[in-house]
């Protein structure tokens, strides 16, 4: 932990763009896996033709969109759209009596905001 913290103070642009980039590969490797129940052998042994093979190429789709349209919209979300609403606001009755709160709610609302992320995802995973 100490060591991400590390890199993340180091290096914030690539280090976030790695770990959305992970996070999105982690995240369809389970579902393939778990979920879907796809076979992770079937990548180096032939597998049982009865068992779904391990789709790549999504999991690969699932990695870009994570570098690309999440990961970005994130890092510039939280580097720069979120603390110029914070200091556009701060003299707002909100901020002022409820500076946690308002701050999360600005935070809470990237879910909102950033469909193009969620919009792409679903044009490239849909059947």
């Amino acid at each position: 932990v100490t060591r991400y913290s590390a890199f993340l103070d180091r290096r914030p642009f690539v280090s976030r763009l790695v770990t959305g980039t992970v996070l999105c590969l982690a995240g369809d490797m389970i579902v393939q896996t778990a979920i879907e129940k796809r076979s992770l052998s079937s990548l180096f042994m032939k597998a049982d033709p009865k068992i779904k093979k391990f789709d790549v190429n999504r999991t690969l789709r699932a990695g870009f969109v994570g570098a690309t349209a999440i990961s970005l919209n994130l890092i510039g979300w939280y580097r720069k759209v979120l603390p110029f609403l914070c200091s556009r606001f701060a003299n707002t009755f909100m901020f002022k009596r409820y500076p946690t709160q308002a701050t999360t709610f600005l935070g809470i609302s990237i879910l909102y905001i950033n469909h193009t992320g969620h919009f792409i995802y679903l044009l490239l995973f849909s059947d």
